[in-house]
């Protein structure tokens, strides 16, 4: 199964602090499905560049590829554990137990499994 990921950074010019910067926001497209999140890092909008997605301070751009960074990774995890499911639940020869682990919210919708 394909599924399409697309990540976009923007700042909203009309929300500017009294300080005069606005926050970074984040949306995250999977497949055609649609999620904002603001990135907790704020520039001035003059120092913004949308075509690029960078600001020109070097330190809030190291934040925002490390941030970047982070989602890829998630996106890519979270891709790798849907993948071993549909090769487990294929594999006719192991009985599968689904039980909810807390630890494990962050995967695979908070569900692990054992195989005997």
């Amino acid at each position: 199964m394909r599924s399409t990921f697309k990540t976009l950074f923007y700042i909203n010019r009309g929300k500017v602090k009294k300080d005069g910067t606005t926050a970074i926001f984040c949306r995250i497209t999977v497949d055609g499905e649609q999620t904002v999140i603001t990135t907790g890092i704020f520039c001035n909008p003059n120092d913004w560049k949308s075509k690029k997605g960078e600001v020109k301070d070097e330190k809030a751009n190291s934040q925002l590829k490390s941030f970047r960074l982070r989602i890829e990774q998630t996106y890519e995890n979270i891709c790798c554990i849907q993948l071993l499911f549909q090769k487990i639940l294929e594999m006719p020869e192991c009985n599968v137990i689904f039980y909810h682990c807390a630890v494990c919210n962050q995967y695979a919708n908070g569900f692990t499994f054992l195989i005997y």
